[in-house]
């Protein structure tokens, strides 16, 4: 399920007015209402997203609205905002992220020293509306976004960012001017500039706001910044950003210099996102079985682990290797279109596939760029690009799985297992259990009795004790930290408004059903509807997260 973040700047710089008479701030929140009507349009998708409403207040106060509470939650927290804070820009994005993670560590999507499941996700983008002035703080005005590092989850170290690869910034700078001759000058029609609406031609790049601060943060998720000069540029924004809900992770993918490259392409390298399909032909084989591997050889001897990326780094070579996919499951994921993408297909050759690494993922060490775990390549009708995604050094594990189809059947000479047993001890622990029960639904598995003898700690240990406590301990207080919240309402009833019959009564007239009433007197708060008597009308602080 998509979750949404809305990270919204009331800091007092957005009460600023524009030259259509309206604040800065209420072009903000007139912004999210809109990111919502475009959402609806594919009500299917968007039935399962979740929202949250985030500040910039000093967390946690900052959130407002968390993901498990109904749409009227959200809409009247929104309405009732004031812009009167200061721009904490980095606190409240690590604690988007913290909260995120938070859900991860629970469900142990991360999977540290076992690889890394592209599957296992939860796709998130966290859109930030601010405008271009100072970050401000307490301390004084800063010229860069500090994001306090020494704080989060349990956990939270075993990766160099404060973000996954399945978490993207965005960020909206609204930079609209206050002045109507402001947009005349920049070349608009002057006739039209009031409206809004005629800024800029329709369809126009948006550009990117190059000199804030925000917009680094944004590159290096996997976002962008985009710089809004009108109220159609904000439109095709939010349009865009809605398009960007999309199901899949993103990763750095880089070429192997071969020598005969001179100087660095731009397709060499780019981070991308690769896409998870929503749902699969029946003809398609993939199961998700198998892991990108670590940038490490993890021991059951290591008491720790490094701490990851977040984001996969993918190396590829530009040399053709084979396919096997009719041999062996495999798991594939599109390319997000780019400068590679677009090179491969301007080849036209959708039967040459390009072979994937993790340098440091062998025994060999950090320097060694290991075997293949799978390949890029075009689709047949050269519409887009692949990445497959296979066993560890797959053509090894084909030439053998062809041997044994052709050759020795289940009697398999000693020679065959000896060279089984030599590839089961070079690719890294944790490809055993996917493999094992691959071959296994083949009538296979009597091939791993050989080897399951002569090493039996590494068929079943990959961690240290001390490792897989501390990791379950993680999940434990992650489930904890979620516990606290209350239950999550997949389908709010529908609303019915009050009004009062008797004087001394308030109603707050957003209530969700007639279970909510309650006897005079009765202070207590039920979903989002409240009842109780003037002489004591004040109600209690919602409820914080973290």
């Amino acid at each position: 399920m998509p979750v949404v973040i809305f990270l919204l700047d009331n800091s007092a710089s957005m009460n600023q007015m524009t030259h259509m008479g309206t604040t800065l701030f209420d072009i903000s929140k007139g912004a999210i209402d809109q990111f919502f009507k475009i959402r609806q349009r594919d009500a299917a998708a968007a039935r399962t997203d979740r929202y949250m409403l985030l500040t910039l207040d000093e967390p946690p106060s900052n959130v407002k609205v968390g993901w498990k509470e109904p749409m009227t939650v959200f809409t009247n927290q929104l309405k009732s905002l004031e812009a009167t804070g200061l721009t904490q820009m980095g606190a409240a994005i690590k604690q988007a992220f913290d909260l995120l993670n938070l859900n991860r560590h629970a469900a142990d999507h991360d999977t540290y020293g076992c690889g890394r499941f592209p599957h296992l996700l939860e796709p998130s983008i966290i859109i930030v509306i601010t405008d271009k002035q100072k970050l401000t703080t307490p301390a004084g005005v800063l010229n860069e976004i500090n994001i306090p590092m020494n704080t989060g989850p349990m956990g939270s170290e075993l990766t160099k960012e404060p973000f996954r690869w399945d978490q993207r910034l965005f960020a909206i700078v609204l930079a609209l001017p206050a002045h109507a001759s402001s947009i005349a000058q920049a070349g608009n029609i002057p006739n039209t500039a009031t409206t809004g609406l005629a800024d800029i031609p329709a369809n126009q790049f948006i550009p990117v706001a190059v000199d804030q601060p925000i917009t680094a943060m944004c590159d290096v998720t996997g976002g962008r910044s985009f710089l809004i000069t009108s109220q159609r540029t904000l439109y095709q924004c939010l349009e865009s950003l809605v398009q960007k809900i999309q199901i899949g992770v993103v990763v750095n993918l880089e070429k192997v210099l071969s020598e005969g490259d001179v100087e660095r392409s731009e397709w060499h390298s780019c981070r991308k996102m690769i896409m998870i399909p929503r749902s699969l032909p029946r003809t398609e084989k993939t199961e998700y079985n198998w892991p990108i591997p670590e940038d490490y050889w993890p021991s059951p001897t290591m008491p720790s682990l490094p701490p990851r990326s977040a984001h996969a780094s993918i190396k590829f070579q530009t040399v053709p290797c084979p396919t096997v996919t009719d041999k062996l499951p495999f798991d594939k994921y599109e390319l997000e279109p780019s400068r590679l993408t677009q090179y491969i297909l301007e080849r036209r050759q959708p039967t040459v596939a390009w072979p994937v690494f993790v340098q440091g993922s062998s025994r060999s060490g950090p320097n060694e760029l290991g075997s293949p775990f799978g390949y890029l390549k075009a689709s047949s009708n050269l519409i887009s690009v692949n990445l497959y995604i296979m066993p560890y050094n797959y053509p090894e594990l084909s030439t053998l799985l062809n041997e044994l189809n052709k050759v020795h059947g289940s009697n398999v000479t000693k020679a065959w297992q000896n060279r089984f047993d030599s590839y089961l001890r070079s690719i890294p622990p944790y490809y055993l259990p996917p493999l094992r029960r691959v071959l296994s639904k083949r009538q296979l598995q009597f091939v791993f009795e050989s080897f399951d003898k002569i090493s039996p700690t590494q068929a079943a240990i990959l961690l240290s004790p001390q490792m897989l406590g501390y990791l379950k301990k993680i999940r434990f207080q992650a489930k904890s930290e979620l516990d606290r919240w209350p239950p999550m309402q997949e389908k709010p009833p529908p609303l019915i408004h009050l009004l009062p019959s008797r004087p001394d009564i308030l109603f707050d007239k957003t209530s969700s059903s007639s279970a909510d009433l309650h006897e005079p007197g009765d202070e207590s708060i039920h979903n989002n509807f409240v009842l109780q008597s003037k002489t004591n009308s004040k109600q209690q602080p919602l409820q914080l997260y973290l």
